[in-house]
């Protein structure tokens, strides 16, 4: 039997102690992301004062690495749009800062709907800080220069009590912690502390979907990320493993004979919410799909439709992940003026895939690499890089996509 084809990188999360930025970050570290590229960003985004590092430390005798923060004392209170624009200033490869920028966008939209205001007036405190930006990020970043292509929740436990917070004395989890985490698998522990921080929660909620029962994968590297706090009777620490992602579940899936390959394809059950709308101005539907796409929707839409009393209307169709419904479905009423909304689970079959770089004699291009079910490889440049690159240059696009293809059939020649 041939060996089953790739099915992307996975980054798989055991949390047994909890999740906070700083330890996410620090796990990445530990599996090779170079943290002076992204000090580098941030010095060049003007906050040079700045300094990024770790060292390895143990915790109940397993080590790990601890994420260390050098940033001024005293800063401003930043809001959604303060936070968006040193995104901007960062200079992340493209994927990377739309992450970060999404991560801000939802947690606005959270502690918005939390605390009944509108996404740009709320002004956040720990998040806001210098270290916060730093973890959120590097989480982007991080996520990107490990070529991860889907992440998993293995285990996350929470903590019990209380927090003190400037609204009061909350239970834990805190009320956006909790927000974020709908519709992934939490367990609880006898632990009186808060092992999931907000900025841990949001990284989850972009990037985390619950673990599928089944699902095949070979381990490649994996690193820990130490906690700042000592924990009775368990090491503080948080794994992550990169792992490649085996063609078809664990001991043949549902529609293969027995004795034959699992199918070189993923199956994924995924919520699919629509509604159709006659009585709305054309211009508020790119607004639309800029904040479904920011909250993180995995596609939408819009569908020409007749309608009742022979009205033209518009069918919007938003593709999610399950974690990520409810918020969806919050804004798909707050943002358009229909009054109900159908929610389906559709299967959609995704073929494995990886994301590469290439040179170009126009620069660095990343291309997206699917695994045929024949076991052919088929290419894709991606378009932001290809189309950055031809204004730099001032040439075709077109020129430098086939660029982008030849410099990928040449490597792949020399494979």
């Amino acid at each position: 039997m041939k060996e089953q084809a790739r099915a992307g990188r996975l980054l798989l999360i055991d949390a047994p102690s909890g999740i906070a930025g700083d330890m996410f970050l620090a796990a990445l570290a530990d599996l090779d992301f170079d943290l002076a590229e992204l000090e580098a960003a941030f010095h060049r985004a003007g906050l040079g004062e700045l300094r990024l590092g770790s060292s390895e430390v143990l915790s109940h005798g397993l080590r790990g690495l601890r994420l260390s923060i050098e940033a001024p004392d005293e800063q401003p209170q930043r809001g959604l749009t303060d936070c968006l624009e040193i995104v901007d200033r960062l200079g992340l490869p493209d994927p990377a800062a739309a992450r970060a920028q999404r991560l801000f966008t939802r947690l606005a939209a959270v502690e918005a709907g939390l605390h009944g205001t509108s996404p740009e007036e709320v002004h956040f405190h720990e998040v806001g800080a210098l270290d916060s930006l730093v973890d959120i990020a590097g989480a982007a970043l991080g996520l990107e220069r490990l070529g991860v292509d889907a992440v998993y929740l293995r285990d996350l436990a929470l903590g019990r009590g209380t927090v003190e917070t400037e609204h009061g004395t909350l239970p834990l989890p805190a009320p956006a912690t909790l927000a974020l985490l709908t519709g992934l698998p939490v367990r609880e522990t006898g632990i009186a502390s808060e092992l999931v921080t907000p900025t841990g929660a949001l990284i989850l909620a972009d990037c985390a979907r619950p673990m599928p029962s089944g699902l095949a994968w070979l381990p490649r590297h994996f690193g820990f990320g130490a906690g700042r706090r000592e924990l009775p009777g368990m090491p503080n620490l948080l794994r992550l493993t990169l792992a490649d992602a085996q063609a078809g579940p664990a001991g043949a899936g549902a529609g293969t004979d027995a004795g034959t390959e699992a199918p070189a394809w993923r199956r994924v059950i995924l919520p699919v919410i629509r509604c159709t709308i006659d009585d709305m101005s054309p211009e508020r539907f790119g607004y639309l799909m800029e904040r479904l796409l920011a909250a993180g929707a995995l596609d939408v839409q819009f569908h020409a439709v007749q309608m009742k009393k022979n009205r033209p209307g518009v069918q919007v169709e938003t593709l999610a992940e399950e974690a990520d419904l409810e918020r969806l479905v919050g804004l798909l009423f707050a943002e358009t003026s229909t009054l109900g909304l159908r929610v389906a689970r559709e299967e959609r079959l995704e073929l494995p895939r990886e994301t590469v770089s290439v040179d170009t004699p126009h620069g660095s291009v990343r291309v997206k690499v699917a695994q045929l079910p024949d076991g052919g490889r088929r290419a894709a440049p991606e378009y932001e890089d290809c189309a950055r690159l031809a204004r730099e240059g001032r040439v075709a696009l077109a020129t430098v996509e086939e660029a982008a293809r030849a410099a990928w059939r040449e490597r792949e020649e020399g494979r």
